[in-house]
């Protein structure tokens, strides 16, 4: 079996996006914005958001002042429909308060899956990202990926503060450390 690694990169390069190997932090100049993500976490992406039905989520996570996604927290009591994911905020909230913050961790954003048919942010996922950023005021973008259910294709869209702009951006995956 292939990393999963090897795989996005083989699934991106087909979907005509630009896909690079490179993971020692440089820029490539004119290239879009990325955000990087430890093989770890995509790993459970795939073992958890990807092969479950539409509708189900997480959260990612990642040291304070860092931009990198170290961690991530499958929301298996999320209350869920076919159409809608809703965290367990009581549940999320107490991991911050209880293990994540004393540990140096800060929220980096949210995943979630949307049926094949529906590859972008709907309108109910931008206002959950304006609400995010509104009681997050340290927050200046948010990494909201759209994990495409039964393909484990991922979108990866950046949403900035600034007038919520959203951009598609490269995903990074590197080794842990």
């Amino acid at each position: 079996m292939r990393h999963p690694r090897q795989r996005w990169l083989r699934h991106t390069a087909r979907s005509g996006q630009r896909a690079r190997a490179r993971t020692d932090g440089h820029s490539w100049g004119t290239e879009p914005a990325s955000v990087l993500m430890n093989a770890s976490v995509w790993r459970e992406l795939w073992r958890t958001v990807g092969s479950r039905p539409a509708e189900t989520g997480g959260i990612l996570l990642g040291p304070r002042g860092k931009s990198v996604i170290t961690e991530y927290y499958f929301d298996a009591q999320s209350n869920c429909s076919a159409a809608t994911y809703s965290p367990d905020h009581g549940t999320i909230n107490g991991l911050f308060a209880e293990r994540w913050t004393p540990r140096g961790l800060e929220l980096k954003g949210a995943v979630h899956s949307h049926p094949s048919h529906c590859p972008r942010l709907s309108r109910e996922d931008l206002e959950y990202v304006a609400r995010i950023l509104g009681v997050n005021p340290r927050l200046d973008r948010f990494f909201a990926p759209v994990i495409l259910a039964g393909r484990f294709w991922m979108r990866p869209f950046l949403v900035h503060r600034e007038g919520l702009r959203v951009d598609e951006v490269v995903l990074r995956i590197r080794d842990d450390d």
